[in-house]
């Protein structure tokens, strides 16, 4: 805080100088800075001395206290922690660290930069020799290489599957386990499908009894053709452990042995594999005495079909023998009514044609009003009402007949809740307080926009409870009228 100045005034007793409170505020706050700083209490702490600690010399001269580091050197590292390792701790504050250059390490200091340098010395490089088994040139973990690993010679494998001879040949002759094809399989002619179902007339009188369809009439898809072949993995899969894909007899490969390529061609190379059989390719193209399929055994689609029915649309228009549809309510033989009024039913299938008045889906309602009146009270004492009107309406006006403080509300638990509200706090956000006013006689409030409101009884009614508060000054019966518009029937 900066120092607090008493306005003395431009002469004595001129009126515009501080006052005698605002100058003792003034003193009473300037001391108050000063004991903040110099003390506490009733005495004012001074310094009477000034002690030199480990290290630091302090000389008072002329007023002025001097403090001087007498060791800067003092403590130049105390713990030096290796991961790993011992921690090296100073003995004493003037203890020394030394820094050992290791094997094949350099150290080089610099005082006048007070830098180290430390340099890995270099070394020779020396070729790795595979049959070495000491020195410097031995090659460590090196895996145990079967045969197979520098012949590279395929007789020289071990577990060798059995191969089938359609792995050499390709031929379709040589495959085992082919499946019976269907004569529908190669002539792809709808003639030759079995269970086929008897097709709809386009008659609506044919509706019922109608057949029930193979999935595939509708679908066109081969995969839902019954009696189908069986289809024949091509692809092996050297990782597949189920299904057709997998391949039986595979042999272990050592973890230790280096892979074979069986497409490298160098016959130098460790990875060389001699007097490999040629294999099939596993296309289905190179496949000999394949049968010929017809296009819809691959497309598996009902366009591909040869001497396919005509099938029925799908469109209602293309039905015959339809029912005449009513285009009015006339033709389901309700008799009309007049201009404004509603179709209603009796639930039991009798609908006829009625007038409804007021809210609910017929005519618009007109606005009317409800009123109810309290028992004589007295000044400033409460009384609950109930006002009949609609289960939701839209509210326009409220008429008192003396001053009062009107409250309406959507059911009696939030008229219960909002007793203890005073005059002069509003209700709080969904309190189910729909609209109060405070009239200053007899009076009425328009209220504008109007006000929605609803009873949210569990059961709705038409009950629209209030609470009324007299105002007038005197005991006397007060009157609610509300102007209002009926929204639900």
């Amino acid at each position: 805080m900066a120092k607090q100045v008493i306005n003395t005034g431009n002469t004595v007793n001129d009126g515009t100088g501080d006052s005698l409170r605002s100058a003792g505020a003034k003193i009473n706050q300037n001391f108050d800075e000063i004991y903040a700083v110099l003390g506490t209490g009733d005495t004012i702490g001074t310094v009477t001395s000034v002690e030199a600690g480990e290290g630091i010399g302090v000389i008072n001269q002329a007023g002025t206290v001097t403090i001087t580091n007498t060791s800067p050197n003092r403590g130049s590292f105390k713990i030096i922690a290796v991961s790993g390792q011992e921690n090296i701790v100073a003995d004493a504050l003037a203890d020394t660290l030394t820094l050992v250059a290791g094997t094949n390490v350099s150290l080089t200091t610099n005082s006048t930069t007070d830098t180290l340098t430390i340099n890995a010395q270099s070394q020779v490089q020396l070729p790795g020799d595979w049959s070495a088994v000491s020195g410097v040139t031995r090659i460590i973990n090196k895996p145990l290489l079967s045969l197979v690993a520098t012949s590279g010679s395929y007789t020289d494998l071990t577990n060798k599957p059995a191969l089938a001879a359609v792995s050499t040949t390709g031929a379709y002759s040589d495959l085992t386990g082919k499946p019976s094809l269907s004569a529908v399989a190669t002539t792809g002619s709808y003639a030759d499908l079995t269970n086929k179902p008897t097709l709809f007339s386009g008659a609506y009188v044919d509706l019922t009894g109608k057949p029930t369809l193979a999935t595939v009439a509708s679908t066109g898809s081969y995969n839902d053709l019954s009696d189908k072949p069986t289809s024949t993995q091509v692809n092996s899969d050297w990782n597949a452990v189920t299904g057709v894909a997998q391949i039986l007899n595979k042999p272990t490969i050592p973890a230790a042995q280096i892979q074979s390529d069986w497409t490298q061609t160098n016959n130098v190379s460790k990875d060389f594999i001699k007097n490999k059989p040629t294999l099939f390719s596993g296309s289905y193209n190179d496949l000999t005495n394949k049968p010929t399929l017809s296009t819809v055994a691959s497309s598996g689609s009902y366009l591909d079909l040869t001497n396919k029915p005509t099938l029925f649309s799908g469109s209602y228009a293309d039905l015959t023998n339809k029912p005449t549809i009513p285009s009015t309510l006339l033709g389901l033989g309700i008799t009309d009514g007049t201009n404004g009024q509603v179709l209603t039913t009796n639930g039991a299938g009798v609908f006829t044609f009625t007038t409804v008045s007021g809210g609910g889906g017929g005519a618009m309602a007109s606005r009317t009003t409800a009123s109810a009146s309290t028992a004589s009270i007295a000044d400033a004492a409460s009384a609950n009402i109930a006002i009949t009107g609609f289960k939701s309406y839209m509210l326009l006006k409220i008429q008192t007949s003396a001053a009062a403080w009107v409250r309406l509300y959507s059911d009696t638990s939030s008229r219960t809740a909002d007793a203890s509200r005073t005059i002069t706090t509003d209700p709080a956000p969904g309190a189910g307080v729909i609209a109060e006013i405070i009239t200053t006689g007899a009076q009425t409030i328009l209220l504008t926009p109007g006000v929605l409101g609803f009873n949210n009884e569990l059961s709705p009614t038409t009950s629209i409870p209030a609470t009324v508060t007299n105002r007038s000054g005197t005991t006397t019966a007060i009157t609610v009228t509300l102007t209002l518009v009926q929204l639900e029937a």
